[in-house]
């Protein structure tokens, strides 16, 4: 018996669909074959696009874009799809400057970007949802169209258009989406522009790029906002012994116990910083 589940784009999954969906092995090619739970009947066949999944970002910094598009670049690749991101603002870290990752890094042609200067009539046309708990503020200033998109507990990974939130909790095993088991960034390689960049500032700091290692310690706003709450308890929110002890397990660990270790921080207290 063969029942092909259509999902409307519009729409979140219903639990029927939800059901449905997880008895298919997403990291086994979509096999015609049913995973042996309760919850499974005769459906032997699901609703497949091989269309682009458009995501729309949040506002935080570059390393949590980079988390969050590997995460949904898994999932694309992983059932034959590729990625188009739009350009994110991050007004804490950037100012009003519009940011490109592919601007940043060269990326596999699964992963596009599309700049502002299309994005908003582009998007408009698509059926968008927000994936998570609640819609993001952010996103929604960004994108007025979007406020009243539905918000989704889950996303059909195989056919979703297009969705928005943040995507960290997401990075767990689960029948609905496949695992992240490749680097979207692979060996980092920036373009020329950044590394022309490099070049200029190890020069400036009279560093030898063969003999440096860089550690970056998000300190400052941290202990404020994310330690204060518990959402960070990493090094971040310890003193700075924690951070050194990190700095020389991993140099040690690496055999670069050698290197010029160079700490980017936005620590401010002198007084911190100095002891050290």
């Amino acid at each position: 018996m063969f029942v092909l589940i259509v999902c409307s784009g519009q729409d979140c999954m219903t639990d029927k669909e939800h059901n449905h969906l997880e008895c298919f092995p997403l990291n086994e090619n979509f096999r015609h074959e049913v995973v042996n739970t309760s919850k499974c009947d005769l459906f032997r066949k699901v609703s497949l696009s091989t269309n682009s999944i458009y995501y729309l970002s949040t506002k935080e910094g570059l390393c949590s874009h980079m988390l969050q598009y590997n995460i949904i670049w898994n999932w694309a690749v992983a059932v034959n799809r590729s990625v188009v991101a739009f350009d994110f603002e991050s007004p804490q870290h950037f100012g009003n400057i519009s940011i490109s990752v592919c601007d940043v890094f060269t990326l596999p042609k699964s992963f596009q970007c599309m700049s502002p200067l299309s994005h908003n009539r582009f998007i408009a046309k698509l059926d968008c949802v927000f994936v998570g708990k609640a819609r993001d503020p952010g996103i929604v200033k960004s994108h007025d169209f979007l406020q009243s998109a539905p918000v989704c507990k889950d996303v059909n990974i195989l056919n979703v258009q297009c969705f928005a939130g943040t995507m960290y909790a997401f990075n767990r095993s689960s029948p609905i989406y496949p695992s992240v088991t490749q680097d979207l960034f692979q060996n980092y390689t920036f373009r020329e522009h950044y590394n022309t960049l490099f070049t200029h500032i190890i020069k400036r700091l009279e560093l030898t790029e063969e003999n440096t290692i860089v550690f970056h310690w998000r300190r400052g706003d941290q202990l404020r906002t994310r330690c204060h709450s518990g959402r960070d308890k990493g090094v971040n929110c310890k003193p700075v012994k924690h951070l050194i002890e990190i700095v020389n397990s991993t140099c040690s660990k690496y055999g670069v116990s050698n290197f010029t270790k160079y700490v980017a921080t936005n620590e401010q207290n002198s007084t911190v910083i100095g002891k050290h």
